[in-house]
């Protein structure tokens, strides 16, 4: 299944929605290439940056990309040397189906992917 969205949501960001089976590329440069297209394709040329949108990538796949046991990752820009969240407008948010821990994004997506694997 290849399926990608793009949303705009009512504060004006904008939203892509990519959903993965396979693990066998570099998903997170997917991620980044995916959120930079989206801005420039939203942009018009000259365009002041304080008028970039605010953009999303969700990420959703069947494996677990950082192998950490969760089914939801939020991925922020930190300043290595203080710990300090900045913030550019880009938010990055990868969800899976593989861990299975009774929280409501685990079964959420385990009811979602047995309905696509059914039909």
């Amino acid at each position: 299944m290849i399926l990608d969205a793009h949303c705009k949501l009512g504060d004006g960001r904008e939203i892509d929605i990519e959903v993965q089976k396979a693990n066998d590329d570099n998903h997170q440069k997917r991620v980044r290439y995916n959120g930079s297209v989206l801005t420039a394709n939203i942009m018009d040329p000259g365009e002041k940056f304080e008028n970039v949108p605010d953009v999303c990538v969700v990420f959703i796949s069947r494996f677990d990309m950082f192998k950490d046991g969760i089914p939801l990752y939020h991925v922020d820009r930190v300043v290595r040397e203080t710990g300090k969240v900045v913030d550019n407008g880009f938010e990055e948010i990868y969800v899976n189906a593989a861990v299975k821990d009774s929280s409501d994004v685990s079964e959420l997506m385990e009811k979602r992917v047995r309905i696509s694997c059914v039909k």
